[in-house]
């Protein structure tokens, strides 16, 4: 994320990428994508460029669903 900005020229941050997850996994917000991540537990902003996924147990393919054409697809 270091280097990386919004289109507005505002920062990309850890804390957006946690928002963004934060958001999907909400059941209230009924993301068609929630059911690609449902192995995440917690997640975690541990400084401004670094992201922490903490998973409900080991999940080889996680990484995959981390490609957005692979989220897309989980549609």
């Amino acid at each position: 994320m270091d280097g990386r900005s919004f289109q507005d020229g505002h920062p990309l941050t850890s804390a957006d990428v946690k928002s963004t997850f934060d958001f999907i996994l909400n059941p209230a917000n009924k993301s068609p994508k929630r059911g690609g991540f449902r192995m995440i537990d917690k997640i975690d902003a541990i400084d401004p460029l670094t992201v922490g996924f903490h998973l409900k147990e080991p999940y080889a393919s996680f990484l995959w669903n981390l490609i957005p054409s692979a989220a897309a697809s989980s549609l």
